[in-house]
């Protein structure tokens, strides 16, 4: 399952095109949701505690993205925490 949020928005990186600041880029402007799904992409690809993520205010936060999730979004989350997959 996908993030319904971030359908559109990343559908074109794969990880042999996957280029961090192109992602971040796209998401400047975007909802609370987006911000949260791109985040957890984040660190998903280079783990919560990333220095550089930190440092720039990309940390994942699971409870406030919780929050804003509508119930796909937070399903789709569910998904990966029963089941997760790293790059």
């Amino acid at each position: 399952m996908t993030f319904p949020c971030l359908r559109g928005k990343i559908d074109d990186l794969t990880p042999r095109i996957w280029d961090p600041d192109r992602f971040i880029a796209r998401f400047h402007g975007a909802s609370a949701s987006e911000v949260h799904g791109a985040k957890f992409i984040l660190s998903v690809w280079y783990g919560s505690w990333d220095e550089q993520l930190v440092k720039e205010g990309n940390k994942f936060d699971a409870l406030a993205a919780v929050n804003h999730w509508d119930k796909q979004n937070r399903a789709a989350f569910a998904d990966w925490v029963m089941d997760p997959r790293f790059p």
